[in-house]
């Protein structure tokens, strides 16, 4: 991969105040609200959309970064960051081809099991769910967790300390072909502008790969993706020669940083989620400022360099949040949290090569409002995903949409 360079300093969100990051969700966009509905694609698709949860406070509530994950069976894994009981969060399962929520794990105290899940969860081929929490632990720094299959146990794994393997991992692991599990912290360190870890699951040690300084590129909002050869990369949500955030790469074996992207605000500002890895090993991401309209940006990385797919405009959403995906035609589908026909948010495509971003949903809060978690791609053309909000509870649903062509 190779190299440019983005905030505008104005508004850094920290993931910290999770209550905050709602009421953003439904007050910033306001300046949009006259905007129209954006028309319908020219390609005819009928995207047929569903809700199939809605949380309330006794199920769990308010799913949050987390993307949704899917089993073999076609069976969907989440978190929500809130609720029920101690409010401290929950794990959950809707089998396929169903709508009913399984609650398989309540997280009840924050020194023992951890809380506010936030992060995206992780399978592994013998049914066992590992995550972190944005929270709790001891020294309430947050904690990676496993969930065996049928259990509903949540077993704390490692906790982690601000001053040296950081605090607040917020967003989901990957794994490398030796089981080795990778993630961000989005503050703490040596610096305190976060850190990237590695955890060994057979010793249970926690080891900081990389520090974040400033200059480097500091709280990083978004997980790592891991290539075929295990380089990781991944985002930082300001610093850099701009302090509008950077794209960086470790590669695999290796605790050396690279800056492969500084961000400008012209090439967007300000990534809120990491980057996807398509199967020509090209990275794709988003901004949530920066561009032509300063709403955000859609971008890809390749051997080519670094260019901008395409740029929101509040109508065709704003402020995208969550991790892109790719299908094997070159497709990118991902959300914004605002903007759209309602300024509650949108699902938008992208068809390669054409630079133009297609809404296929627009939030109206009643199906859902500002959706920060992606989207996951299921078999066929389903496309799965979150709102953090709206539903019929107002504390957030999971919809799905099945493209027909």
């Amino acid at each position: 991969m190779s190299a440019n360079k983005s905030l505008t300093g104005t508004s850094y969100l920290r993931a910290s105040s999770l209550r905050s990051f709602g009421l953003f969700c439904s007050t910033v966009v306001t300046a949009l609200a006259a905007l129209t509905a954006v028309a319908p694609a020219a390609n005819a698709i009928t995207n047929n959309f569903a809700t199939l949860v809605n949380f309330n406070s006794s199920t769990g509530d308010t799913p949050f970064y987390g993307q949704l994950v899917l089993d073999s069976s076609g069976n969907i894994y989440g978190t929500t960051s809130q609720g029920p009981g101690s409010n401290f969060g929950t794990i959950f399962e809707i089998p396929a081809n169903t709508n009913t929520l399984n609650t398989l794990a309540v997280f009840n105290s924050k020194e023992t099991t951890g809380s506010q899940p936030n992060a995206s969860l992780l399978l592994d081929n013998s049914g066992n769910i590992y995550g972190t929490s944005w929270s709790g632990g001891i020294g309430n720094s947050g904690t990676i967790f496993k969930v065996a299959p049928g259990t509903g146990t949540i077993n704390t794994l490692a906790t982690f300390d601000s001053s040296t393997t950081g605090w607040e991992p917020n967003y989901g692991m990957v794994a490398d072909s030796s089981g080795n599990l990778y993630g961000t912290t989005e503050a703490g360190g040596a610096d305190s502008y976060g850190t990237v870890f590695k955890f060994n699951p057979t010793t249970g040690a926690i080891t900081t790969l990389a520090v974040f300084n400033g200059a480097n590129g500091s709280y990083p909002n978004g997980g790592l993706s891991i290539d075929r050869n295990g380089n990781l990369y991944g985002t930082t949500y300001s610093g850099g020669a701009n302090n509008d955030g950077t794209v960086f790469e470790i590669a695999a074996g290796t605790s050396t940083l690279t800056t492969i992207v500084t961000f400008d605000g012209t090439n967007g500002a300000n990534p809120q989620a990491g980057v996807t890895i398509d199967g020509n090993g090209y990275l794709y991401g988003t901004t949530i400022h920066g561009g032509t309209n300063n709403v955000g940006t859609v971008f890809e990385i390749s051997g080519n360099g670094f260019y901008t797919v395409a740029n929101f405009n509040g109508a065709n959403g704003n402020r995208p949040t969550g991790n892109l995906q790719v299908k094997g035609d070159g497709c990118i589908f991902g959300v914004t949290s605002g903007g759209g026909a309602y300024s509650k948010g949108t699902v938008f495509e992208i068809i390669p090569g054409s630079g133009t971003i297609t809404t296929l949903v627009s939030f109206d809060g009643t199906n859902g409002e500002c959706p920060i978690g992606g989207v996951t791609l299921g078999q066929g053309s389903m496309i799965y995903g979150t709102t953090s909000m709206g539903g019929a509870y107002n504390q957030g649903t999971v919809w799905e949409i099945y493209q027909v062509f």
